[in-house]
């Protein structure tokens, strides 16, 4: 027997859930659609004197609600700003903050610790074994970063961001405690191997954040990342070896003397278990399809009758064969900007300490670290005001592309900055000239990598739908933790050789910059073929 025509009134009562809730702390209660995830779908502009916001409804026939259907590019320009869910940002800050704060904690420390393993008596050799103990983390991430993004998309945000801490918090505990190279690299690799944090991280902000809050949500987590960065090695290099530098610590706590390296690598645990703690008491899974598998047999009979779920299934197509060529021109262009912004993290030190004669900066290492936390100052600034300021005015392509021509701009101006110093003596006024130089030109790559990672980040997730977001942020994790792996060796062994090559331009020991300028304009020209729709929220997906 054939069903009944669909009516008008069961109709109207099965798009009643698109009201807004009279209270919540975020929006995702008001968006948790009854049905299957993979239905295709239109946007429904739904817009308040409090908030706007896109929701997700199910297309029954043609000209059903026709009236009511906008796209998101109408969005009404009176239309106020949703707040950020600013429960769910703490914990998630704290998720963010761990990561990059477990990665750099031990790079102040890592060389001595492996010379007191007695790995070898020959300095020489010892940055082999620091570099692949450096590394041992990016190299895990790489082979796990995809399949935690997969469970994310089919279990849940919350399992795998609760996995991850609590993954953090024994591994670092244990690399505190290592006694001999072979444990502090099973400690890293097993650090990595637990952690898919960050991919699933940007899966939950593109879920609890909408069109108009976006750019806020994705500025706070390029500000946690950076103070996970710059917080991670002042807690490595103030509390490595705290014995020695305060003996009545090491008197008060004989178990410090033995094991060093322990305290900075607690301190980065607490952090990880706090976290998790956090997580586990306030963080609500945002992934739409679990929450409506959860909720589905309580709540589907008071929105929907019967012949209504029968008929809208009916609907529902077939799920997408594949990630999209739109993603995967996303996460190049991710990698790419991983890839030559990890290799200037290595190399400005070394460049920095360089002697003049040999193209270099001539500063202290105090003076590295100074011009590197005067930038993690400028950092929260340009997070906080000028990112969200520029995204609100600029399409995201735009913001990306002019963020990519800045960069070669950017690194062109250390060896010039080197040049100038190197052809006089400036007597009273080399500092002066010195940190004029090196500030603006880290400040001009700062804003590059502020504009230039965040516009990437919302692109990719604008470029899936929500089923397969993990995914994505997945192989985008992949993608970055492979160049993070790579990039440090290939960069230091690029400059070392440029520096006793005796060769003249470009392989002399400008040949670091030349390779940073020439990975950029690669990119450039990949960045013409980003496609429009990374402007906007995919189409297929639920907030």
């Amino acid at each position: 027997m054939s069903k009944p025509a669909l009516q008008k009134e069961p109709l109207s009562r099965s798009v009643a859930w698109l009201s807004p809730p009279p209270s919540s702390d975020h929006h995702l209660d008001a968006v948790s659609p009854p049905w299957p995830t993979s239905l295709r779908s239109r946007t429904a502009t739904v817009c308040s004197t409090r908030t706007y916001r896109s929701v997700t409804y199910g297309t029954y026939a043609a000209g059903d609600l026709a009236t009511q259907v906008e796209d998101e590019e109408a969005a009404p320009a009176s239309c106020q700003r949703t707040p950020l869910p600013m429960r769910s940002m703490a914990v998630l800050l704290v998720c963010i903050l761990s990561e990059p704060f477990s990665l750099s904690v031990l790079f102040p420390f890592v060389y001595f610790m492996v010379r007191d393993f007695h790995v070898t008596d020959d300095e020489a050799q010892l940055g082999y074994f620091v570099g692949f103990l450096a590394s041992a983390f990016s190299i895990a991430q790489f082979l796990t970063s995809a399949l935690w993004g997969w469970t994310s998309d089919n279990w849940g945000r919350r399992p795998v961001l609760l996995i991850g801490l609590i993954g953090n918090t024994l591994s670092m505990l244990s690399f505190g405690l290592s006694r001999d190279l072979t444990w502090a690299i099973a400690s890293r690799l097993v650090c990595g191997l637990l952690n898919g944090n960050i991919g699933v991280a940007k899966c939950v902000l593109g879920e609890i954040c909408d069109e108009t809050n976006m750019d806020d949500g994705f500025a706070l987590f390029g500000l946690g990342w950076g103070m996970g960065g710059i917080v991670g090695p002042m807690i490595g290099g103030l509390l490595s070896n705290s014995a020695t530098r305060w003996p009545w610590l090491g008197n008060a706590f004989p178990f410090l003397v033995e094991y060093p390296y322990f305290l900075p690598c607690l301190v980065s645990a607490i952090v990880s278990l706090v976290g998790f703690i956090m997580g586990f008491i306030f963080l609500e899974e945002s992934h739409p399809g679990v929450r409506a598998a959860s909720h589905r047999d309580e709540h589907a009979p008071l929105l929907l009758d019967s012949t209504i779920i029968e008929s809208v299934e009916t609907l529902a197509p077939p799920p997408a064969a594949s990630i999209s060529a739109a993603s995967y021109h996303a996460i190049v262009g991710y990698a790419l900007i991983a890839l030559h912004t990890i290799i200037f993290d290595e190399v400005y030190a070394l460049f920095a300490v360089q002697p003049l004669a040999r193209g270099g900066l001539a500063m202290t290492p105090a003076q590295v670290g100074t011009s590197l936390a005067v930038m993690g100052c400028m950092e929260f600034v340009l997070q906080l005001t000028a990112y969200p300021a520029v995204a609100r005015r600029f399409t995201l392509r735009k913001v990306y592309a002019w963020a990519l021509v800045g960069y070669p701009v950017a690194y062109a101006m250390f060896p010039m900055v080197a040049m100038v110093l190197g052809a006089r003596d400036w007597g009273v006024y080399h500092d002066a000239v010195l940190w004029t130089g090196v500030l603006f030109a880290l400040g001009a790559r700062l804003v590059c990598c502020v504009m230039g990672f965040t516009a990437v980040m919302v692109m990719i997730n604008n470029s899936a739908p929500t089923e397969y977001l993990g995914r994505v942020n997945g192989l985008g994790q992949t993608a970055a933790a492979a160049v993070r792996g790579i990039g440090p060796a290939l960069g230091t062994t690029v400059f070392a050789w440029s520096l006793s090559s005796g060769l003249s331009f470009p392989l002399d020991h400008e040949l670091i910059w030349v390779l940073l300028a020439s990975v950029c304009v690669v990119q450039v020209a990949h960045a013409m073929l980003l496609p429009e729709s990374l402007n906007r929220k995919h189409a297929g997906a639920r907030r």
